[in-house]
């Protein structure tokens, strides 16, 4: 209960603060929009109108700019794209526990699931498959061949 009370008075110290300061922002927004009316509007319409085109040209001009820029860039300047390598995992154990034995029937699904993936990669119809099964689940051949081995060591 004593948590509680803490973490709400917390709350309520924050929310006072964040209200402090809505009012200082607003409080500035108001001066600001005060000085550009005072600046703008003794201007005649026409010289309104003129600055209203010209800020338009200089943010059309600007955006084309922003647009434009990433296809004149010159390649050391431009971001490089680059496959992010995850990091090996290590462990401590230098040997697979005595009690972790593959059953048969384990065994043999992930065998047929290996001479599978062995059929896909070598028709040409079914390579599609294999190439996005192996980019979905990278390092899936060197787990299924080691696998094998640790059943073929426990018999």
């Amino acid at each position: 209960m004593k948590k509680s009370k803490a973490y709400n008075r917390a709350v309520q110290a924050r929310q006072k603060l964040a209200g402090k300061w809505l009012l200082v922002i607003n409080k500035i927004k108001k001066r600001c929009a005060q000085w550009l009316d005072r600046k703008i509007n003794p201007l005649p319409v026409a010289k309104k109108r003129r600055l209203l085109y010209v800020f338009c040209a200089v943010c059309v001009l600007y955006s084309t700019w922003l647009l434009l820029s990433p296809f004149r860039a010159s390649q050391d300047v431009a971001i490089k794209i680059e496959p992010v390598h995850l990091p090996v995992q290590k462990t401590d154990e230098k040997h697979p526990q005595a009690n972790a034995l593959i059953p048969v029937e384990l065994y043999s699904r992930i065998h047929r699931f290996k001479l599978y993936l062995d059929s896909l990669a070598k028709d040409s119809t079914g390579q599609k498959q294999y190439d996005s099964i192996v980019k979905t689940h990278p390092g899936i051949k060197d787990s299924l061949q080691k696998v094998e081995d640790y059943y073929q060591l426990q018999k």
